[in-house]
């Protein structure tokens, strides 16, 4: 009998949690803005600064570019992958 009212105990106190965890989820994604971000440009906290994001990565497990100057063969991957990202980048807007 006591094993019951521990379980029910439990069952009701995790089933009050989701809920309090539902209802703090659905006022944080209601004050989002589905079209665009509420602080942007000079208002935001990064303000002009751009996000922290490097380019050309061709190589995904490292984020150190090195090259050797005058040799285009170990400076072409960077520049293929730029290329690449830029395509990408113009079409999308095209299509937008």
């Amino acid at each position: 009998m006591s094993w019951l009212k521990i379980g029910v105990f439990y069952l009701i106190f995790y089933a009050c949690l989701v809920g309090w965890f539902a209802g703090l989820l659905h006022a944080f994604y209601s004050t989002l803005d589905d079209v665009a971000p509420k602080y942007y440009g000079v208002n935001s906290l990064l303000q002009d600064n751009p996000a922290i994001g490097v380019r050309p990565m061709p190589l995904f497990d490292s984020t150190l570019i090195r090259y050797t100057s005058g040799r285009r063969s170990s400076y072409q991957p960077y520049i293929d992958h730029l290329e690449a990202f830029f395509k990408s980048k113009f079409i999308f807007s095209k299509l937008s």
